[in-house]
């Protein structure tokens, strides 16, 4: 198991953001309970990596606290399923490849959003579901490193 958590954990959050784009995209909610799922799946197998310190754990949870806190500071302009979605993601790859993730979905997020208000389908301040756009970020993540 312990060669092989690098393996299994992608496909696992690879599972977990595929269901978790599919239900975003059709309810624009997250249930809580998913989300712990999620971040029980990601602690468990990171307990289970022969890699696993505390000090790289912190550091995992970096990228979602900071979307927390942007969100509190923003009135929730970024939900807290999204926030807790990055932090999920955090514990399964780190900081470096949950970053890279996040900038990846936030250019597709936003070359999106950009064809929906020139196609006037979408006004400015309607919401957008995320998650989905986080899968691709995934992907893409995956098919870069």
């Amino acid at each position: 198991m312990r060669d092989l958590f690098p393996v299994v954990s992608e496909i696992v959050l690879l599972i977990f953001f595929f269901a978790a784009a599919i239900i975003d995209f059709q309810t624009g909610r997250l249930s809580i309970w998913f989300l712990i799922s999620g971040m029980a799946a990601g602690l468990l197998l990171r307990f289970l990596s022969s890699g696993f310190s505390i000090k790289e754990f912190l550091f995992a949870l970096i990228p979602g606290t900071a979307l927390f806190l942007i969100a509190l500071l923003t009135k929730q302009a970024v939900g807290y399923g999204d926030c807790l979605l990055i932090l999920i993601t955090g514990i399964f790859l780190g900081p470096e490849r949950t970053i890279l993730q996040f900038f990846i979905s936030l250019l597709l997020a936003g070359g999106f959003s950009i064809l929906l208000l020139v196609s006037h389908k979408k006004g400015r301040r309607e919401d957008l579901p995320f998650a989905p756009f986080l899968l691709a970020g995934y992907v893409g993540v995956l098919i870069i490193s």
